[in-house]
């Protein structure tokens, strides 16, 4: 049976006192859009739910994506990364490790 994915990106709009300003502040919007595009391109729309998302509680590291099944966490997310995420992840099946930001971890490197 092939994996089915629910897809949370969040386009929260929250005030700058929480940890560096909102997803939505760091480009989020337009990430939502082309995630959309990419899963449509590569012909994912019935294996791949896309949905934009309130606030994940991983403003530290927004733009922010939640995975499920498996609640992946995805942060500092950019327009490369989606391709990756798309084709490693929703493609392969595997998880990109080095994109993985939970709540509280570290964003350097």
């Amino acid at each position: 049976m092939t994996q089915k994915y629910q897809v949370f990106l969040c386009i929260s709009h929250k005030p700058r006192i929480f940890g560096g300003g909102c997803c939505n502040d760091k480009g989020s919007e337009d990430l939502l859009e082309e995630l959309k595009s990419l899963i449509k391109e590569h012909g994912l729309s019935s294996k791949v739910e896309i949905n934009s998302s309130s606030c994940l509680k991983n403003c530290l590291n927004g733009p922010s994506i939640l995975v499920l099944p498996g609640r992946v966490m995805y942060g500092k997310i950019t327009s490369d990364d989606l391709k990756t995420i798309v084709s490693q992840h929703f493609k392969e099946g595997k998880p990109v490790r080095k994109l993985i930001k939970t709540p509280g971890t570290s964003i350097l490197g």
